[in-house]
């Protein structure tokens, strides 16, 4: 908890590891949506430049493996995003990584390089020709589940590495993301933390897919309520949806949020968007409360104001009672007990008492 009472996750408990992994399996479905082919990808060390086993990449985790990886497939023609964790191996603590990569579609990038390769060959343009890839996918070696089958691949010239497709259906991602986050729990809140999670941020995993969930929410003129989503196909055992939250202030809720104002503003210039806590919240930090404190003390002002009416109306019919009842009072009601008689009804005159002989049980 902060000085001014505001709780945060301390993002090493189990809680906050949980919600962790539920937030990057949804992001990660939905990068696997809008994705050409998705992959599973498992990286180890083998033996250095010098034929030792035991080096230093074996046994540190060096992202720069990673991020030289992904260049060497930029260079080549592919379109990779990603998201990896690395960890230690539990029989001999050799450091390796799990990678989901999502390939985006490159027949841009293929037609490029075709018209680029011939103009060199042309003379119309001087450099190297470039490498055409054959698809959004480099050439690897399939695996399975059950038939795991290691090789050498082009890129990764560091060692061994499996190939393992995912499923066209988004439970399949879901299934591997969280195969992959699984390794986030080693040693919570140890001296060393075990494991090292890195990913794509520009953009972030699940932008094309925030922004086309924003662009369903303008087209039908509702403004998102909350950040929670879902997708088709991925189910509990009851046939309940799974439901995913973007974490509240994090980047992807800021990037879906302001998606939704752009494209409402250029879809609508006139029209003021519908009221919604998420968005006011958004474009103006504390209007909600504001707003909603201005319409409390505005719905308790005319609260009071018809009270008041009220209470004026019951006055002045009990000033006329009191002016009716003062024209036949006795004279001994004094000027200080008039007042008295301001919300109540006047008293009723007193009767002398009857003289006739009343029979027992009311004549019954």
């Amino acid at each position: 908890m902060l000085a001014d009472g505001t709780i945060v996750g301390c993002r090493y408990c189990s809680q906050c590891i949980g919600r962790s992994v539920d937030d990057w399996t949804g992001r990660c479905i939905a990068e696997s949506i809008v994705a050409a082919d998705a992959y599973f990808i498992s990286l180890t060390y083998g033996r250095d430049e010098h034929g030792s086993e035991d080096h230093i990449r074996a046994r540190l985790l060096t992202y720069s493996d990673i991020q030289k990886l992904m260049k060497r497939f930029r260079a080549s023609g592919y379109l990779p995003r990603y998201f990896c964790v690395g960890e230690y191996g539990s029989a001999k603590g050799r450091a390796h990584w799990h990678v989901l990569i999502f390939w985006k579609d490159n027949a841009h990038e293929i037609a490029r390089r075709i018209q680029h390769n011939a103009d060199v060959r042309a003379k119309l343009k001087r450099g190297k020709t470039l490498n055409v890839p054959g698809g959004p996918v480099p050439p690897h070696v399939n695996s399975t589940r059950d038939d795991q089958k290691r090789h050498m691949q082009e890129h990764w010239p560091h060692g061994w590495s499996t190939w393992e497709r995912l499923g066209v259906r988004p439970e399949d991602t879901a299934a591997a993301v969280r195969y992959v986050c699984k390794y986030l729990n080693k040693d919570i809140g140890g001296e060393e933390k075990q494991a090292m999670c890195r990913m794509s941020k520009i953009p972030l995993l699940g932008a094309d897919w925030l922004h086309h969930k924003a662009r369903l929410h303008v087209e039908a003129g509702i403004p998102p309520k909350d950040l929670k989503y879902e997708f088709p196909g991925v189910n509990r055992p009851n046939g309940e949806r799974v439901p995913f939250m973007l974490r509240p202030g994090s980047a992807a809720a800021k990037l879906f949020c302001q998606s939704f104002v752009d494209q409402w503003e250029e879809a609508y210039p006139t029209r003021a968007i519908p009221h919604s806590k998420l968005v006011e919240e958004f474009i103006d930090p504390g209007a909600w409360e504001k707003r909603k404190s201005s319409e409390e003390g505005q719905r308790e002002w005319e609260r009071k104001a018809d009270a008041l009416e009220r209470a004026e109306v019951q006055k002045a019919e009990a000033l006329a009672r009191l002016y009716d009842w003062e024209a036949t009072a006795y004279a001994t009601v004094s000027e200080g007990l008039r007042y008295q008689h301001l919300l109540v009804p006047p008293p009723r005159p007193l009767q002398s008492p009857s003289t006739e002989t009343q029979e027992p049980f009311g004549g019954l």
